[in-house]
């Protein structure tokens, strides 16, 4: 199964600089690699069998799977009423009661697109990254952190060269920083919406059953102790794994030939548990990114937020540095000067702090 996901190795690969934060990677990293790793799950045939397996004549057989598979025809129904009180109706398959009035049909059209639909919602999580690097960061970075991301120095003087080129960088561009850290700001935006978005967007395709799918399941397992007609599975209901298919057929003098056939969707055992657990994590990535818009609010509104942020970058250098930069940075410049502290050692980076605050001049001693 190694050839299956060879596909996803570029994604685990830690990168050597950091563009970004944590939250940005949960969703092009982590949330890519989940999903990708469930469309290549529900389009691995040779590894689960087929999606769909319909008893019937041999003949029929075939013909049924094939029509069913790319969605002619297909015509589920799951049961989702009361058992009742019938009595001594014959089972149509082993395991699964006949259809009661009141029983409703399900006409789900969606299951054979499950494959494509995730990896689609990959492609939208990794959108806002592809934005950021190759379009707007740009490879800035990069260049400005090249040959000091070693968190061992042995050319102490080309340490020296390169703090005084960010320095120099730093100090001849301050003010023009802001378009570049709008946009970054901007991209997590982007991921918030996006995330809002495919929450909605599955709630559509799987029917309008999606919103609360979780909660029903929950639900449903503190009931196991309850009789079977008092519950319903959401799992089944909303991901059969029996149906009744209706085949018709017309004969060469156009005589007309109804089939009935039990079907068996396998592929349904393993999507009902995919689509918990995007569930939850869609939940949970909503949470921590919405918080992170809260918090990235509060850096823009808050300079002794920016400032405390800084301090945690290098311990070691005097308050009255970071008060020094914070008079004289905007949030645009602070934002640069952040990630560039992401790249370094915290003594390399501190001592660039101390250079930058003593090219601004006036240093004086003061507390925050």
């Amino acid at each position: 199964m190694i050839d299956v996901f060879g596909c996803i190795k570029a994604l685990v690969k830690l990168e050597s600089i950091c563009i970004d934060n944590i939250v940005f990677r949960l969703h092009y990293k982590i949330t890519v690699i989940l999903l990708i790793t469930f469309s290549l799950l529900v389009n691995s045939r040779q590894y689960f069998g087929d999606p769909i397996d319909c008893t019937s004549t041999k003949e029929l057989e075939r013909v049924i799977d094939t029509l069913h598979h790319i969605g002619y025809h297909w015509r589920p129904y799951i049961t989702v009423g009361q058992a009742g009180d019938q009595q001594g109706l014959e089972v149509p398959f082993p395991g699964v009661r006949p259809k009661f009035p009141g029983d409703t049909e399900n006409y789900q059209r969606y299951y054979q697109w499950v494959g494509f639909y995730i990896f689609f919602q990959a492609c939208t999580f990794f959108l806002p990254r592809y934005v950021w690097r190759y379009c707007w960061e740009d490879g800035r970075m990069k260049a400005l952190v090249a040959n000091l991301t070693s968190p061992i120095h042995t050319d102490f003087e080309l340490v020296r060269m390169r703090q005084r080129i960010i320095i120099d960088y730093l100090y001849s561009n301050v003010g023009t920083h802001q378009a570049y850290a709008f946009k970054f700001f901007f991209c997590e935006v982007l991921n918030f919406l996006n995330v809002i978005f495919q929450i909605l967007l599955t709630d559509a395709f799987l029917g309008y059953q999606f919103t609360t799918y979780g909660f029903e399941v929950m639900t449903h397992l503190r009931m196991s102790e309850e009789p079977p007609e008092k519950r319903t599975d959401p799992m089944s209901r909303i991901f059969p794994k029996v149906a009744q298919c209706t085949f018709t057929t017309f004969g060469h003098a156009g005589s007309k030939n109804t089939y009935s056939a039990i079907c068996i969707l396998s592929i349904n055992i393993l999507n009902e548990k995919i689509f918990i657990v995007v569930w939850f994590w869609y939940l949970i990535l909503a949470v921590i990114t919405g918080s992170g818009l809260i918090f990235r609010i509060l850096t823009i509104a808050c300079p002794p937020l920016r400032v405390w942020l800084l301090t945690r970058k290098s311990r070691a250098v005097e308050s009255f540095v970071f008060t020094k930069l914070a008079n004289e940075l905007n949030i645009g410049d602070w934002f640069i000067l952040y990630q560039v502290g992401k790249n370094l050692d915290e003594l390399v980076f501190g001592e660039l702090l101390k250079g930058l605050a003593h090219r601004f001049g006036s240093l004086r001693k003061t507390s925050v």
